[in-house]
């Protein structure tokens, strides 16, 4: 428990930015990292402890639209009035207090841009809400948004468990301070009078630099923190204890690079005396230097010796504080992640960037836009919202009935859902002709009637002989797809480069169409024939591998089906170059191998290895 009056410096991180929002929450933003459960449920108790009574707290709702967000009109209330009926937007209704946000991460564009520009402007009548976004992402999923990132100003972490706790009573990782509302309101009366040094603001800028903080919303928001942390504090001004706590709090979680050590000439703050910064510690002064004290230009010269020296201290202060607030996993933190989800959320995604010319009819409902209902789908709702304000000036009052006009028609808007594309890979060399491509067929068969089924399409490509060749480009004919592999004759060598970097072309292309490719790969992993056509079984598998690690660059979901009635190691180590799951076709049926390559690509699919 806090003792009453507490310094600030003793209160848990978690419990000291829940009074921070409490006190200023309009134009701040803090990310809950807390697992849903008690501690959650605490700290955001915690936060709605310390709110004034007129200062609500609203959770959004999953689908958050702009209606709902900004405010719009009331369909029912419209309807029984036969005029238009305001309802309060979220924002409204959480103005002055605090809005919290579910699954952050999956939030449309349109009520991104609405969040950010809350951020950015606290200064408004009434006062904006501040944002709770309980993030519960784990490493696969898309991160949170840069735009709300950057806006972000704390960021409360995963809690270690609390030992020696009763297991029978629910424990209480944030509790309630003595004294806390009446502090806290101690502190928004404080507010307004803080003074702040004028060196502060640079402090803080030069240690966002050093901590490689290239966004200037982090010092703008560690100097409102400060102000906040002092009046906390019952102080008039911000001292660097204050500063030093704002810089632990909103730059150390951004810092992108550990601040360089100071150097070991420098002397650290506080060993010289203020009075006197050119003399010795500990040392007599003079009986002269004594009587200077009565000389007022020896005053003046004093007091511009220990500004000067209070200034050093701050910016020392700030960054000695960021230095030792840094997390321990930084350099695991700044590391790239790879993975599906990791590119198309950095906007890297091909399929993300292409644009289709025709609208879709079918998929997600992402919203309504004037139109034609014959080619589209009407939305009810929307043409109501649209043609409800012009009743009064269509037709007569006492007619209970809607007055429609065309420019009221609104039809629904859908989010097409992506093509699957699925590429077989099919080694027809010697060596699998004499193995089980007749195998390998049959299990190529049972998985174009499973994409025919999903109506996905399908692509074909063999390796055979000196060189590759896309037999079947992609097509949802699942007969003609049969034709052409039944039609495939078998024997010479193995040009596996080749054949890998002629699927990855075929699904650069699908990407760039707006589909979604996934490999299947039919081989005993022997390649024989090099990239150049030279037969060379060395080269050929180095070139194999070498083309294997291109494609498990490009983020490609893979299935390798080893079809050897030996199974040797080359298929092994092919399958961990290309990152893919193995599986020995001699062990499994056609069905086993149909299951797996419709996991591909999916969020439940089968963690990788070796079946048998």
């Amino acid at each position: 428990m806090i003792e009453p009056d507490a310094p600030l410096a003793a209160w848990p991180d978690g419990t000291l930015v829940a009074a921070i929002l409490a006190v200023s929450p309009g134009g701040l933003a803090v990310r809950c990292r807390l697992a849903p459960g008690t501690a959650r449920d605490s700290w955001l108790s915690l936060l709605q402890a310390g709110l004034l009574p007129n200062q609500p707290v609203r959770r959004a709702p999953a689908a958050l639209d702009d209606d709902r967000l900004l405010g719009g009109l009331d369909l029912s209330a419209s309807l029984a009035a036969r005029r238009r009926v305001a309802r309060a937007g979220l924002l409204d209704e959480a103005a002055g207090g605090v809005l919290v946000l579910s699954a952050p991460e999956r939030l449309p564009p349109h009520a991104l841009a609405h969040l950010a520009a809350l951020l950015d402007d606290p200064g408004t009548e009434p006062p904006p809400a501040g944002l709770v976004l309980l993030d519960e992402t784990v490493p696969d999923d898309p991160p949170l948004s840069a735009m709300l990132a950057d806006r972000l100003a704390f960021t409360v972490g995963d809690l270690p468990p609390m030992r020696g706790a009763d297991p029978l009573a629910p424990p209480s990782p944030f509790p309630l301070p003595p004294g806390y509302a009446a502090r806290l309101q101690r502190a928004r009366t404080k507010l307004p009078f803080v003074a702040m040094p004028l060196d502060l603001p640079e402090a803080f800028c030069a240690a966002a630099s050093a901590a490689g903080i290239v966004s200037l919303r982090a010092p703008v928001l560690a100097l409102r923190v400060a102000r906040i942390v002092a009046a906390l504090e019952d102080a008039g001004a911000v001292t660097p204890d204050h500063a030093a706590i704002a810089a632990r709090l909103v730059l150390a979680p951004r810092a992108a690079m550990a601040p360089p050590e100071p150097a070991a000439s420098e002397a650290p703050p506080g060993n010289v005396p203020e009075d006197r910064p050119d003399a010795e510690a500990g040392s007599i002064p003079p009986e002269s230097s004594m009587d200077d004290k009565t000389d007022p230009t020896a005053g003046a010269s004093d007091s511009a010796d220990t500004d000067q020296a209070a200034g050093t201290d701050l910016a020392g202060t700030v960054l000695a504080a960021l230095r030792t607030s840094l997390p321990t996993d930084l350099l695991d933190r700044l590391r790239p992640q790879g993975g599906i989800a990791a590119r198309a959320a950095e906007g890297r995604s091909e399929a993300a960037r292409t644009v289709r010319a025709r609208p879709a009819r079918r998929g997600r409902p992402i919203g309504a836009r004037p139109g034609d209902p014959s080619r589209g789908r009407l939305d009810v709702l929307a043409t109501l919202r649209a043609a409800l304000p012009w009743q009064s000036l269509r037709g007569d009052r006492a007619d209970a009935r809607i007055q429609l006009r065309r420019a009221d028609l609104h039809v629904t808007r859908f989010a097409p859902r992506l093509r699957m594309v699925t590429i077989f890979l099919v080694d027809a060399s010697g060596s699998a002709a004499r193995a089980r491509l007749a195998e390998a067929k049959g299990s190529v068969s049972v998985l174009l009637a499973e994409c025919y089924a999903d109506r996905d399409q399908v692509a074909l490509v063999a390796c055979r002989n000196r060189a590759a060749e896309v037999l079947l480009p992609p097509t949802g004919s699942v007969v003609r797809a049969r034709r052409t592999l039944d039609s495939l004759p078998g024997g010479g060598g193995t040009p596996l480069a080749a054949g890998i970097e002629a699927a990855l072309a075929l699904a650069h292309r699908i990407r760039r169409e707006g589909g979604t490719p996934r490999l299947v790969l039919f081989t005993d992993g022997r390649a024989n024939v090099a990239r150049d056509g030279t037969a060379d079984r060395d080269r050929a598998m180095r070139d194999a591998l070498s083309a294997a690690t291109l494609l498990r660059a490009a983020a490609l979901p893979s299935l390798l089906v080893e079809i050897s009635a030996r199974p040797g190691p080359a298929a092994p180590a092919l399958a961990q170059a290309l990152g893919a799951r193995l599986l020995l076709l001699p062990r499994n049926e056609p069905e086993t191998v149909a299951r797996a390559a419709a996991s591909l690509g999916c969020p439940s699919a089968a963690p990788r290895g070796v079946a048998r």
